[in-house]
């Protein structure tokens, strides 16, 4: 059995998991997969939007049971100022502002890129789209259609239920 509740929409590749899970079970095994983040209820779908707002752009402060401390956009500013001190503050904000849902990995090389080539990301934040912690690489609470996912787990021959 494969158990996975509340926590497939902050993987970074969640179809690679069904994938993995497809794998791993034996004939007849059974997954256990329940997450209410539903891109079909529209209540749902804004709340989450404007949660991924606060957490890119702000404002800091309480959020639900959470606390945001730092946008994420100001931690993609931090990491850069604390890589590449030779950034002036103006290429700093264009460059935290381009590389929007980019990991510390890919920044670093957006950065390096960009001193080599002049070359600028073009990865801007829009409304509705799921933003990644730099650190760690986790999406923040990405949508699903459940139909979709059926879909996918019946192509990778997992019996679903939704």
């Amino acid at each position: 059995m494969v158990f996975c509740r509340e926590a497939i929409s902050h993987f970074h590749e969640p179809y690679a998991f069904l994938d993995e899970a497809a794998r791993v079970l034996k004939p007849g095994g059974k997954i256990f997969l329940s997450d209410g983040n539903n891109a079909l209820n529209p209540l749902v779908r804004r709340k989450t939007y404007r949660t991924w707002q606060r957490f890119e752009k702000g404002p800091c402060g309480p959020l639900g049971s959470s606390e945001i401390r730092e946008t994420l956009e100001n931690i993609r500013r931090g990491i850069l100022k604390r890589e590449f001190a030779d950034l002036s503050d103006d290429e700093v904000e264009l460059l935290a502002q381009n590389t929007f849902a980019f990991t510390t990995a890919d920044l670093l090389k957006a950065a390096q890129d960009y001193k080599a080539t002049g070359a600028v990301p073009n990865s801007r934040y829009a409304f509705g789209k799921c933003p990644v912690d730099p650190d760690t690489g986790m999406r923040m609470e990405m949508l699903f259609s459940p139909r979709r996912l059926a879909r996918y787990m019946g192509k990778c021959g997992i019996d679903s239920w939704v």
